[in-house]
C-alpha cells in the first residue's frame, strides 16, 4: 500500500534541501551580484577620478606608444611618476592595480610594471569599453600580482572603464581596475549559512506541521484507500454481473432474432413493440408494418371474440396460455400457429409485457390429415375404410345402448365385379369402385357412415333416431340396388353390375359391433346365394349355415394331413372312336362320418383360405405317381390334365412341377395343366412368362372353359398353350343351338388355324358327340363316355380299352 508519510518525509526532505539550496544560491548570487555593481561603479568613480587628475599632465603622453615596444613602455620615466601619483590617488581604496590601454589594446601603463605591454585588443571587456560600455566581473584568483606585490586566494572585481577625457565624449583609453571584494564576499558568505539556518528552521517547524497534517491526511486516506478497494472488489463483482448479464442479454437478443419461432412482445395495453426475423417470414409482416399495431393483425376470423376473451383471461390468471390458433398472413392466406402466450412481470406483479412464441403448424396439420385419412379412409374412393366404419359403429353402439334406439348395418357385396376386373384390367376395376362409392355416397345421409371394407365390399351405418328402423332400412337398401343396378359407364363402356346386401340390426342381432359385422355378413352371403340383386335380413337361421362352413373350413385345414382326399379320373376320347386318349383329375374328399363332400362346397372354400396352394401341389404330385403306376396300360399320346387355381398360379406352380416330376419321374409330356381365360387375364405378363417356363419342363397346357370370358385373340396368340377346351356351357346347346353352334364351329377352326388341339367338355348325348365329329373337334369328354371314378376303377378301364387301343 502507498505510505504517505514515508514518502512525503523523503519528498520533503530533498524539498527543503533543494528550496534552501535555491534560496542560498538566489541570495548569494544576488548579493555578489549587487556588490560587483557596487564595486564596478565604484571603480568607474576611481577610474574617472584618476583620469581627471592624471589625464591633463600625463595623458598626451601615455598615448603616445606607437613605435615603443613593452619594454621601452616599461622603461619610461612617465611610468615611474604615473605610477607613484596613482598610489598617491588611491590610498585608502581597496584598489589592488590599475591598468591603461590604448585604443589598440595594448597596456601603456600598469601599476605592476611587467604587464605594460600585453594586449588586450581581443578580450571582450576591453572591446565593449572602448566601445564606451563599462564591464565589470567578479573573479576568484588563487593568486595575482598587485601593487603592492602577490597576493593569494583574493576576490576581485574587474572593471574595464572608457576614458573620455575631451568635451567632444570620444573615447581615449581604457582603464582597467581590480579591486579586492573579499570582504564582502566573506560577508555574504556568513549571511548565507544565517539565511540558511533560518530557511532550515522555518522548513523545519513548516514540516513538522505537514507532518502532522500528512499523518492525518494519511491515515483518511488509508481508511479511503480500504473503502476503494472494498469499492473496486464491489465494481469488479458488479462488473463481472454486467458482463455476464451482456452476454446473456447477446445471447438473449441472438437467440429472439434467429430463433425459428415467430416472436412478438407488446406492452401492457397489447401493442406491438418489437417482432422478430421469424415472424416476418411467418406471417408476412415487416417489423415497420407490425409495431405499433395489436396482434389483431393476424386474425383470421375463425375464433370467435369469446375465445379470446378465454385466453387472455388464463394468461392473466395463469401468466401462460397455450394452444392452437388459426391466423391469416399478410397474403390473406389462412394458416395454423402453435401459440405460446405468456406475460412477464416486475417486482410489483405488474404485467410490463406480454411475449407470444409461435410456429406454423400448417403442414404438420395437413401431414397428420393426410395420415389420418389415410388411416381412416379409403385412398381409392375416399370413403370410410374397414377401421374407421368399425369405430363409428362402437360409438354408434354405446350412444345407442344409453338412448334405448336402434342402428342398422348394412354389408353390401358388388355382383359380377370379378369378370370386370379380370377381364379389363385392375384399372377399370378402380374406376368403377369409385363410380359405386359416389353412388352410395348420394343415397345416405351425412350423419351415416358409408365405408369400402375391402375388394369390392362395402358397408353402410344408419344411425339416429328412427320411428321404424326396418322400414327405413329397407327404403335404403332398396334405393342402393337400385342405383347400382343401372350400368356404369368404364373406358367408353357400359358395364351393368349389381349388389348383394346384408342387414343387421342392433339391439335384435347383435348386442356388440363384433356380432353385428358379422350377423350382416351372414344375411349378405344368403342374399347372394339367393339370386343375387337383393337384400336380406338377418335371421338366426342363417347363423346355422355360417357355423356349418366355418366347421367345414376346419375339417378341411386337417383333411391333407388325415389323407381324407382322393383323386377321381374322368376319362377324355377320341371323337371318332371312343378310345381313351386321356384323363382329368377330380379332387374329391371323403370326410368321415359324411362320405363325399361336393366339390362346389369345399373348393371355394380352400380357395379362399389359400390351402388350395398345398391340395393343389398333392393333386399333381399323386397324378404324377399314377401315370407312372400305370405305365404300359397308358396308349400312346395318353395325358392325365391337372386343374390349376388362381392361388397357384400366384405362387411358384412351375417351382411345384418340377419337384413334382423329380420327385416321382413322370414323364411330362403325359401331364396336362388346365388354366382358365379369367386365371391368365389378371396379371397377363407374368402368365405368359410363367406359362413359357412350364412349357419348357416339357408339360402340356389347355386353356379351360375358352369362350366363357372377354377372349383376347392377341393374347391368345401369343400364349405358349397346346390345347382349346371348349366350354360345357356351348357343348350343353348342341345341336339346337344355332348361336352355340357357330361358336363350337369357330373355336375348331380359330384352334386348327393357330396349330392347336382342341377337345369339347360336357358331352352327354349321342346328338352332341355326332355333331362335334362332323364339326371336326377331334377329343371330347363327358358323362357320354363316362363319369369320374377313383384311381382303381379307371387303371380297371385303361385295360378294357388296351385292345382296342392297340387295334386302332
Amino acid at each position: 500500500m502507498f505510505r504517505l508519510t514515508r514518502y512525503f518525509s523523503i519528498a520533503s526532505g530533498i524539498a527543503v534541501l533543494v528550496i534552501s539550496l535555491l534560496f542560498l544560491w538566489g541570495y548569494r548570487s544576488s548579493e555578489i551580484a549587487e556588490r560587483t555593481e557596487i564595486s564596478g561603479t565604484r571603480n568607474e568613480l576611481l577610474a574617472r577620478t584618476v583620469a581627471n587628475a592624471v589625464w591633463p599632465e600625463f595623458g598626451a603622453a601615455l598615448m603616445d606608444s606607437e613605435g615603443h615596444d613593452a619594454l621601452a613602455l616599461r622603461e619610461r620615466e612617465l611610468t615611474a611618476r604615473l605610477r607613484e601619483r596613482i598610489r598617491e590617488l588611491s590610498a585608502g581604496v581597496p584598489v589592488i592595480k590599475i591598468k591603461v590601454y590604448d585604443l589598440r589594446g595594448t597596456a601603456v601603463f600598469s601599476t605592476v610594471v611587467r604587464e605594460i605591454g600585453e594586449d588586450k585588443s581581443g578580450n571582450s571587456g576591453f572591446l565593449a569599453a572602448r566601445g564606451g560600455v563599462k564591464m565589470s566581473e567578479l573573479v576568484y584568483r588563487g593568486r595575482m600580482s598587485a601593487t603592492e606585490g602577490e597576493i593569494e586566494n583574493v576576490n576581485v572585481v574587474s572593471s574595464y572603464i572608457p576614458i573620455r577625457p575631451d568635451p567632444d565624449g570620444q573615447v581615449k583609453a581604457v582603464f582597467e581596475l581590480y579591486t579586492d571584494v573579499s570582504g564582502d564576499i566573506r560577508e555574504i558568505d556568513a549571511d548565507s549559512w544565517r539565511l540558511l539556518l533560518a530557511i532550515a528552521a522555518g522548513f523545519g517547524a513548516l514540516y513538522a506541521t505537514l507532518l502532522l497534517v500528512v499523518g492525518r491526511a494519511d491515515r483518511i486516506l488509508r481508511r479511503q484507500y480500504g473503502a476503494l478497494r472494498e469499492n473496486e472488489a464491489s465494481i469488479r463483482t458488479q462488473n463481472e454481473a454486467l458482463e455476464t448479464a451482456n452476454r446473456r442479454l447477446h445471447m438473449a437478443a441472438s437467440v429472439f432474432e434467429r430463433s425459428i419461432e415467430g416472436i412478438v412482445i407488446t406492452d401492457p395495453a397489447q401493442r406491438v413493440i418489437e417482432v422478430n426475423r421469424a415472424f416476418t417470414e411467418i406471417t408476412g409482416y415487416t417489423p415497420e408494418e407490425a409495431i405499433g399495431g395489436t396482434p389483431r393483425l393476424l386474425s383470421s376470423g375463425w375464433h370467435d371474440e369469446a375465445f379470446y376473451d378465454e385466453m387472455w383471461k388464463t394468461v392473466n390468471e395463469r401468466g401462460y396460455w397455450q394452444g392452437e390458433v388459426t391466423n391469416r398472413r399478410k397474403s390473406g392466406e389462412i394458416y395454423r400457429q402453435w401459440l405460446t402466450l405468456c406475460a412477464d412481470y416486475n417486482d410489483r406483479y405488474e404485467v410490463v409485457y406480454y411475449i407470444g412464441m409461435f410456429y406454423d403448424i400448417t403442414e404438420k396439420r395437413q401431414s397428420e390429415e393426410r395420415i389420418a385419412r389415410l388411416a381412416y379412409y379409403d385412398a381409392l374412393t375416399g370413403l370410410a375404410n374397414r377401421r374407421l366404419f368399425e369405430d363409428r359403429l362402437e360409438n354408434a353402439v354405446l350412444l345407442a345402448r344409453r338412448q334405448n334406439s336402434s342402428l342398422a348395418v348394412l354389408f353390401i357385396d358388388l355382383d359380377r365385379f370379378k369378370p370386370v376386373n379380370d377381364s379389363l384390367g385392375h384399372k377399370a376395376g378402380d374406376a368403377l369402385l369409385k363410380q359405386v362409392a359416389a353412388r352410395l355416397s348420394g343415397i345416405v345421409r351425412d350423419c351415416d357412415t358409408t365405408a369400402r371394407l375391402g375388394g369390392d365390399e362395402f358397408g353402410v351405418l344408419l344411425a339416429g333416431e328412427s320411428f321404424d328402423r326396418r322400414q327405413v332400412t329397407a327404403a335404403v337398401a332398396q334405393r342402393i340396388l337400385d342405383a347400382l343396378v343401372t350400368p356404369f359407364v368404364i373406358e367408353g363402356r357400359e358395364i351393368a353390375t349389381g349388389a348383394s346386401i346384408g342387414i343387421s340390426f342392433y339391439p335384435e342381432d347383435g348386442s356388440t359391433p363384433e356380432v353385428l359385422t358379422k350377423h350382416a355378413d351372414v344375411a349378405m352371403y344368403q342374399s347372394k346365394r339367393a339370386g343375387r340383386n337383393r337384400y336380406r335380413f338377418f335371421v338366426p337361421s342363417m347363423n346355422e349355415g355360417a357355423l356349418e362352413r366355418l366347421g367345414m373350413e376346419e375339417s378341411l385345414r386337417h383333411a391333407l394331413a388325415r389323407d381324407e382326399f382322393e383323386l377321381h379320373f374322368q376319362p377324355k376320347v377320341e371323337t371318332a372312336s371312343g378310345a381313351i386318349t386321356g384323363a382329368e383329375v377330380l379332387l374329391r374328399w371323403r370326410q368321415p362320418g359324411r362320405g363325399l363332400v361336393p366339390p362346389a362346397e369345399f373348393i371355394p372354400i380352400a380357395e379362399e383360405t389359400g390351402l388350395i396352394v398345398d391340395i393343389g401341389a398333392w393333386v399333381l404330385e399323386q397324378a404324377c405317381r399314377k401315370v407312372v403306376e400305370w405305365g404300359e396300360r397308358l396308349p400312346a399320346g395318353f395325358r392325365v390334365a391337372v386343374n390349376l387355381s388362381v392361388r397357384q398360379l400366384q405362387g411358384d406352380i412351375d417351382e411345384t412341377v418340377r419337384e413334382a416330376l423329380a420327385a416321382t419321374g413322370a414323364d411330362p409330356a403325359r401331364i396336362e395343366l388346365e388354366l382358365t381365360e379369367r386365371m391368365l387375364m389378371e396379371d397377363t405378363e407374368r402368365a405368359i412368362g410363367l406359362m413359357d417356363r412350364l412349357s419348357a419342363q416339357g408339360v402340356q397346357l389347355a386353356l379351360d372353359d375358352f369362350g366363357t370370358g372377354y377372349s383376347s385373340l392377341f393374347y391368345l396368340r401369343r400364349f405358349p398353350i397346346h390345347r382349346l377346351k371348349i366350354d360345357r356351357s356351348f357343348v350343353g346347346e348342341l345341336p339346337s343351338d344355332r348361336s352355340c353352334a357357330a361358336i363350337v364351329q369357330a373355336t375348331i377352326a380359330l384352334a386348327r388355324s393357330l396349330g392347336l388341339e382342341v377337345i369339347a367338355e360336357g358331352v352327354e348325348t349321342t346328338e352332341q358327340r355326332d355333331f362335334l365329329r362332323e364339326a371336326g373337334c377331334p377329343e371330347c369328354q363327358g358323362y357320354l363316355f363316362g363319369q369320374p371314378v377313383p384311381a382303381d376303377a379307371f387303371a380297371a378301364l385303361l385295360d378294357t380299352h388296351r385292345p382296342q387301343a392297340r387295334t386302332s
